[in-house]
């Protein structure tokens, strides 16, 4: 049996984030996030996953997702309340199983060292938020250039502390990452930000860039 100290849940709410259309082409977000956990996963036993579902209709989860994590432990929570990046993340903190949590937005490729890593960090009482990799196309991924992405949406931390903080905070989408960032800043938990570069935020219409660098 894994120790419960290195047992972790990783929480992610979702609203229709699983496909888009663009230029005439179908892309997938989601999905492509489920089979990198897959990946990561299907040969563990430390890890739990539990989704927060604003009843999607562009891909219902209920099609897919339980065959696709059918070797990980995972619940499905579908909820009719409006889309809350604060009220999904506290409904699936709420149904964790384990101390340790990883916070995670639905369009992340997420890499094992988020959470080796992550670990270390609550190990030593602190809270880990990671950066990443952010590509604008997929021509910009081959040739190697990518965007720092310093959002705050992506956490490692301990329940206790999550609480202590208050939670997510259940504002408007855009402010509630910040907020939360702030909130654990006004309480004096530490904040180990370090660059992953194989954790990858997956491209989507919409999204505000930073300057390209080159790897």
């Amino acid at each position: 049996m894994v120790p419960q100290e290195q047992r972790i849940s990783i929480c992610i709410p979702i609203k229709n984030r699983s496909i888009f259309t663009y230029q005439g082409q179908r892309h997938e977000i989601f999905p492509r996030a489920v089979r990198r956990l897959v990946e990561i996963f299907k040969h563990h036993a430390e890890v739990e996953v539990i989704i927060v579902d604003g009843n999607s209709i562009d891909w219902p989860l209920d099609q897919w997702v339980n065959d696709e994590l059918k070797n990980i432990p995972h619940k499905i929570i579908t909820t009719d309340l409006p889309f809350s990046r604060g009220k999904y993340t506290n409904l699936a903190v709420k149904n964790a199983q384990t101390n340790n949590l990883l916070l995670m937005e639905a369009g992340m490729l997420l890499s094992p060292r988020v959470i080796t890593r992550g670990l270390e960090i609550l190990r030593a009482g602190a809270v880990f938020m990671p950066y990443f990799a952010r590509y604008r196309t997929s021509s910009y991924r081959d040739a190697g250039f990518w965007f720092k992405g310093i959002g705050t949406g992506n956490v490692v931390i301990n329940a206790e502390t999550f609480w202590r903080a208050g939670g997510w905070p259940e504002v408007a989408p855009g402010h509630c990452d910040t907020l939360f960032m702030h909130t654990l800043v006004v309480n004096k938990i530490k904040i180990i930000r370090e660059f992953i570069e194989d954790f990858e935020h997956i491209w989507h219409p919409g999204w505000d860039s930073d300057e390209p660098i080159s790897k």
